[in-house]
């Protein structure tokens, strides 16, 4: 997986991807990559994802439209990521579309999201156009929830990296990927598993012995899964819903980096699992997304 030598960074010009542009910038440095600035007018959304169809509303054609969104595109960026290789595409259509449909055109290794784009509703939400990305692509997703933490130099110091594992068939996958992560940083790799209780769907009472079970069952899969997967992590094993525990101990161990699984079933929930835009919203470091 690494290192990542084709970045794909899909901006609507919001704060957020502004703010995202150093730790892009570090991102390229870090691994000598070709960074591809994609934006896509949407005319069809006038909440959504560079709220064009607003635009359109107050009188601008989507000629004109093109044209200021070929200007913006052009200076995006330009001074943080000064000598590094970059492209400048615009498209038309359904952004999560063009989006993963570039990145499987032209071979990128890693897409790079913030969590939110304009309008005012999806600051309560993940955002559509990631949660799309996060579920339709089965590319390694960078995503940055906490962008204004990241406008500073210690974003580049990944010293801990965290891998939130279940017991799932990839979780063997989502270890070592975890562990290339932590190589490219001298970084040490740390495991958490959080264990659903009652009040998180299992419908059984929380007694003492019950919960003894469950973290003792938890204890011995993660012996199995780490001699499967022929490493001797430390591991954070709790009792919880799985996007607090990650940003629990995410902050107690200082993690720069969380490492998690997406899965490639297509089944009912196809590739986003129920707690990946949990632990995406909730952490307090970057999640990269496998």
């Amino acid at each position: 997986m690494f290192p990542f030598h084709k970045i794909l960074f899909p901006t609507d010009f919001s704060c957020r991807c502004i703010e995202g542009i150093p730790y892009l910038a570090h991102l390229a440095r870090q691994f000598g990559s070709e960074v591809t600035l994609l934006h896509v007018l949407d005319a069809s959304d006038p909440f959504g994802y560079g709220a064009a169809s607003s635009t359109i509303v107050y009188g601008v054609d989507a000629g004109t439209l093109r044209k200021q969104r070929e200007t913006e595109l052009a200076h995006f960026g330009k001074i943080a990521l000064e000598g590094i290789e970059v492209k400048r595409v615009l498209e038309m259509g359904e952004p999560a579309e063009c989006i993963t449909g570039y990145a499987e055109e032209h071979g990128i290794n890693l897409i790079f999201m913030p969590t939110h784009g304009h309008g005012k509703f999806r600051q309560l939400l993940l955002g559509s156009v990631t949660s799309k990305v996060l579920h339709d692509s089965a590319l390694p997703v960078w995503t940055t929830a906490h962008s204004k933490t990241l406008a500073s130099d210690s974003f580049g110091e990944i010293r801990t990296v965290l891998c939130a594992i279940s017991f799932l068939p990839d979780a063997v996958r989502v270890i070592h990927a975890a562990c290339e992560a932590a190589e490219q940083y001298a970084a040490q790799v740390r495991l958490v598993h959080a264990i659903a209780g009652p009040d998180f769907g299992m419908g059984i009472e929380a007694t003492a012995p019950f919960q003894r079970f469950l973290f003792n069952a938890a204890c011995e899969q993660a012996t199995a899964l780490q001699r499967e997967a022929e490493t001797q992590l430390p591991i954070d094993i709790q009792y919880g819903g799985v996007g607090p525990v990650v940003r629990e101990t995410a902050l107690a161990c200082r993690a720069q980096l969380v490492v998690i699984g997406r899965g490639h079933a297509r089944g009912l929930l196809g590739r986003l699992r129920t707690n990946v835009s949990n632990i995406v919203r909730e952490s307090p470091c970057p999640v990269l997304s496998v």
